[in-house]
């Protein structure tokens, strides 16, 4: 009997889509292309609720996962509150396991510290009190990209803040 080779992890954990993605795009190869480029780190698509934004940055962080030797991870923050936090959220959906030897912050540093992958991060509007902590994790972890859904921009030096509207109705 032949031994299986090894399992190997997706490299991505983003949600397969129920629907076509339509409409978009112009928006896509745009995003694709931003995010492709080395001086680009953060990437924040901002607009109003039901625009589409987690659908668009989903379809992206699929396209360009292969791009990123550690892949792309989607991280909902929609249901995270701030007792539970975006530092767990993180740990969360990276699977960083093992003793907790560090702070959860100083865990996630240390995970990503030489990691190359895409962090994308969705609804992001009701943790803008913790935007600091992508303020710090952008020097720490070099070859890390972040893409975040937000209704509110973030208002950080690295962000490139995209304006994402609803589709026109015909």
């Amino acid at each position: 009997a032949e031994t299986p080779g090894p399992v190997r992890r997706p490299l991505h954990n983003i949600p397969a889509p129920l629907t076509m993605l339509l409409g978009r795009e112009r928006e896509l190869g745009w995003l694709r292309e931003v995010l492709l480029d080395p001086a680009v780190r953060l990437i924040t698509l901002v607009g109003p609720g039901g625009a589409g934004k987690p659908r668009l940055a989903q379809a992206v962080g699929a396209e360009v996962a292969t791009a990123f030797s550690h892949g792309a991870y989607f991280v909902s923050l929609a249901s995270v509150s701030a007792e539970t936090g975006v530092v767990t959220a993180l740990l969360d959906s990276l699977q960083v396991t093992g003793p907790r030897q560090f702070q959860p912050f100083e865990q996630l540093q240390e995970f990503l510290r030489d990691r190359e992958l895409l962090l994308v991060l969705d609804n992001f509007e009701h943790m803008l009190g913790q935007v600091i902590l992508l303020q710090q994790l952008l020097p720490t972890a070099p070859q890390v990209k972040l893409l975040v859904t937000s209704r509110a921009r973030l208002h950080l030096t690295a962000e490139h803040a995209i304006g994402i509207e609803g589709l026109p109705v015909p």
